[in-house]
C-alpha cells in the first residue's frame, strides 16, 4: 500500500472572513477546546496570515513527499478568498513541481464547474488533472460533470475503498482526514491516533493500493497544535514503517497500466 498526501487550501488571510461564519465558528470551537484543556496558542488561530503553505511544504519536502494542493476559484461555505489572491501561491508551488488541483464548489452545475476550471487555467499553466470538492459535496451527476470538464481523477469520495472508474474518470477516495479524525471539540490526540491506526489497519485488510491523507494547511500552526501533531506523527509513522509515498499523477499511471 502506497501513501498519497493531499492538502485542501480553504483560507489565505483572516480578513477574508469578515462577512462569513468562519470567525464566530472558530471562536466558539476555540473557547470549548480551551475549556477542555487542549494545549494551543489561542491567538495564533486568529493570525492575519491563515495559510501555512510554506511551512507545510518544507515539512513535506523533508520526507520526500510529492503532495497535491487543491485551490478554489469560487467562494462558498466559509471559503472566502478571491481566486486571484491564490495566484502567487499556485504559481510558486507549480514552479517547485507541485501538483495543483481544483477545490471544486459546483457539485451540481456543469456550467459552474467549467467557469471554475477556466479561472484556474488563467493562473495554472500546467495540465489540470485532479479535483476534490469543498466539504466533499457531490450529487449523482457530479462525476459526469468532472469527466466532461476533462478531469482524470477526483478525490471527493471518502472511505476505505479501492479506486474505481466513472467513465474515463478515476475516483481515488480519501482514506483519512484531519477534520474527521480530530474534532476540535470532542477528541483528544490519543483517541484520534488510535482511531487513525484502526483506519490504517482496515485499509491493509481491504488490500487497498493507496491510502489517501487529506490535511488542511491551516492546521500546520501553533494555533492548532493537536492537528499539526496528528499530521506530523502520521507522516513520521509512514516514514518509519518504510511506506512509499506516491502522487495522484503517479497513481493514475499505475491504474492505467493495471
Amino acid at each position: 500500500m502506497k501513501i498519497i498526501v493531499s492538502h485542501d487550501v480553504d483560507h489565505l488571510r483572516l480578513g477574508e472572513h469578515l462577512t462569513d461564519r468562519y470567525l464566530p465558528g472558530t471562536l466558539y470551537r476555540s473557547i470549548i477546546s480551551k475549556m477542555k484543556g487542549e494545549p494551543f496558542n489561542f491567538w495564533k488561530r486568529f493570525a492575519f496570515r491563515t495559510e501555512r503553505l510554506r511551512e507545510l511544504r518544507a515539512f513535506n519536502q523533508s520526507f520526500g513527499i510529492s503532495e497535491t494542493y487543491f485551490f478554489a476559484t469560487r467562494k462558498g461555505l466559509s471559503l472566502s478568498y478571491a481566486y486571484q489572491e491564490a495566484a502567487p501561491h499556485i504559481k510558486r508551488l507549480f514552479l517547485e513541481g507541485v501538483e495543483i488541483g481544483l477545490h471544486g464548489q459546483s457539485p451540481d452545475s456543469l456550467e459552474g464547474l467549467q467557469e471554475e476550471v477556466r479561472r484556474l487555467k488563467e493562473i495554472h499553466q500546467g495540465e489540470l488533472v485532479g479535483i476534490r470538492n469543498h466539504y466533499l459535496r457531490k450529487t449523482p451527476n457530479t462525476l459526469k460533470y468532472m469527466e466532461a470538464c476533462g478531469f482524470r481523477y477526483d478525490s471527493t469520495h471518502m472511505g476505505i475503498e479501492a479506486p474505481f472508474q466513472s467513465g474515463s474518470l478515476w475516483e481515488i477516495p480519501i482514506s483519512v482526514m484531519d477534520v474527521t479524525s480530530l474534532s476540535p471539540i470532542h477528541n483528544h490526540f490519543p483517541e484520534a491516533w488510535e482511531n487513525t491506526m484502526k483506519t490504517l489497519e482496515e485499509a491493509h485488510a481491504a488490500n487497498l493500493p493507496y491510502f489517501v491523507v487529506n490535511f488542511h494547511d491551516l492546521y500546520f500552526s501553533d494555533g492548532w497544535k493537536m492537528h499539526r501533531k496528528w499530521y506530523t506523527t502520521l507522516i513520521e509513522h509512514f516514514h518509519q514503517k518504510q511506506y512509499s509515498f506516491i502522487s495522484f499523477r503517479e497513481a493514475l499511471t499505475e491504474l492505467s497500466q493495471a
